[in-house]
């Protein structure tokens, strides 16, 4: 005021007074079965948990206020899956071997949360399933000026489309690609193209032993995942300095590779190209060979002649194979949160070699 800028305080978030811990209800059904003389065990669990009195935003009021609504116990969610292990132990003369087989799912679904418009903006709504993607559908690349400037995708972009960019399919045939009124019933051109939530997640582990010599493998994996990798390392184009391009993005669209993946690179934003969309959205299903190691035990006859009770030599890997669709700037275990743009280091391939010994 005047000349002088006076001191403020801002005005404390309020707290509900009637806060109360969440509350969880889980019912599950069974069952541990034995076979083969128990050579084959099978453990199953079906299970159903309700969480009740989640924090949830509430209707809002106005902003002589002063500060936000203070948020209350009003959001309520369900989960369903189930988890099963088998599990094999037999013994062939001197070789004895085992397997380990473990898979496991859950859906959440959101069953209460104030949003009353069934907003898409909003981060909930009723009925929603946990790791919904609402993208457009992608109708493909236009192949001509003439093609681009006809589709009316104005309202994602203030560029002007060309040859090479990307064309959306108009679901709802009011002639333009929008998003309406952006709730779950009028959501425009967009719908439901995927789910981030990861599905069947699994391991499986191999054993063995030999006169001996041993061996011990794991696989682990995930069965189905959708991801929308939204970054300038993923789409390898861009005006910023440190933008990179990898041998993938090659393969863009250009008058004499018009059948391409990857649209044709603009040095702008390019955002009309980068909308969520099932044309670039990927599949983060994997399975890698987490750990490999494989032993050998020298005899104590023959260890026991220098005073050792237990001479063990063995090699290990870890990371060694992986099999994914990702491109290959990606890491499949690295991709939520921040790490999901690919600004991270990517899970290295270990060799190493030991020695254990006993006295």
């Amino acid at each position: 005021m005047g000349t002088e800028r006076p001191s403020y305080v801002g005005m404390a978030g309020l707290v509900s007074p009637g806060l109360t811990w969440e509350k969880v209800n889980t019912k599950n059904a069974g069952i541990d079965a034995g076979f083969l003389r128990n050579r084959l065990n099978l453990t199953f669990d079906y299970f159903i948990r309700n969480t009740f009195d989640m924090l949830g935003p509430v209707e809002s009021l106005p902003a002589v206020l002063g500060t936000a609504v203070p948020r209350t116990n009003n959001a309520n969610l369900r989960t369903r899956g189930f988890e099963m292990t088998l599990v094999w132990k037999d013994r062939i003369g001197d070789l004895a071997y085992g397997t380990r087989f473990l898979v496991s799912d859950a859906v959440s679904t959101v069953t209460r949360y104030y949003n009353p418009q069934d907003l898409l903006s909003a981060p909930y709504y009723e009925g929603m399933e946990l790791g919904e993607i609402w993208g457009f559908r992608t109708a493909g690349l236009f192949q001509s000026d003439e093609e681009a400037l006809a589709a009316d995708q104005s309202y994602l972009s203030a560029e002007t489309p060309r040859a090479g960019d990307v064309s959306y399919s108009d679901l709802n045939g009011d002639g333009k690609i929008d998003i309406g009124r952006n709730t779950v019933d009028e959501p425009g051109d967009k719908t439901i193209i995927g789910n981030s939530t990861p599905r069947f997640a699994f391991g499986l582990n191999l054993n063995a032993s030999w006169k001996g010599f041993d061996m011990n493998m794991l696989w682990q994996g995930i069965g189905k995942r959708d991801l929308w990798l939204n970054s300038p390392i993923f789409w390898g184009a861009g005006s910023m300095w440190w933008f990179t391009a990898y041998e993938e993005h090659m393969d863009y669209w250009a008058p004499d590779n018009t059948d391409a993946y990857w649209p044709n690179p603009r040095m702008d934003k390019g955002s009309m190209n980068k909308q969520v969309q099932s044309r670039y959205l990927q599949n983060g299903a994997y399975i890698r060979l987490k750990s490999l190691q494989i032993g050998y035990t020298i005899p104590p006859s023959l260890s026991g002649r220098v005073f050792i009770r237990n001479l063990r030599l063995f090699v290990n890997g870890e990371n060694l194979l992986t099999f994914t669709d990702l491109i290959g700037a990606f890491d499949p275990e690295a991709t939520g949160g921040a790490r999901g743009n690919g600004y991270i280091y990517p899970l290295q391939k270990v060799l190493s070699g030991g020695v254990s010994i006993t006295f």
